[in-house]
C-alpha cells in the first residue's frame, strides 16, 4: 500500500505533467481547460520550482499589434479583445497602457 506521501507525490506529477502537456497554449487557454486561476498555476509550478513555459509571452508580432490597435479604434469592448486573444482583461489593458492609450 502506498504511503501518503507517495501518493501526494504521484498526484502531482500527474498534475505537473497534465500543465506541462499544455505547454504550447497561452496561460488564459489553460486556466479555462483546467479550472484554475493563472494564480494557482503559476504558484503550484513555483512551489515546485517549476516555471510556465513562456513562448514569448508579452512579445506582439506587427500584425497582431495592429489587429488590436485597429479593434480598439473600432470601439470593440476590452474584454471582447482580451477574449479574441486568448488573454486576460488585465494583460490587454496593461498591454494597451504600455502604448500610451488610456483604456
Amino acid at each position: 500500500m502506498e504511503t501518503w506521501a507517495e501518493i501526494k507525490k504521484r498526484h502531482d506529477q500527474e498534475k505537473i505533467d497534465l500543465v506541462m502537456s499544455f505547454s504550447g497554449l497561452s496561460m488564459a487557454e489553460v486556466e479555462r481547460r483546467l479550472g484554475m486561476t493563472q494564480n494557482t498555476l503559476y504558484v503550484f509550478l513555483a512551489d515546485r520550482g517549476l516555471e510556465w513555459p513562456s513562448k514569448g509571452v508579452g512579445k506582439v508580432g506587427a500584425k497582431e499589434e495592429r489587429r488590436r490597435l485597429s479593434m480598439l479604434e473600432a470601439g470593440m469592448s476590452i474584454n471582447y479583445i482580451a477574449k479574441t486573444f486568448g488573454i486576460s482583461e488585465r494583460a490587454i489593458k496593461n498591454w494597451f497602457r504600455r502604448r500610451g492609450l488610456v483604456v
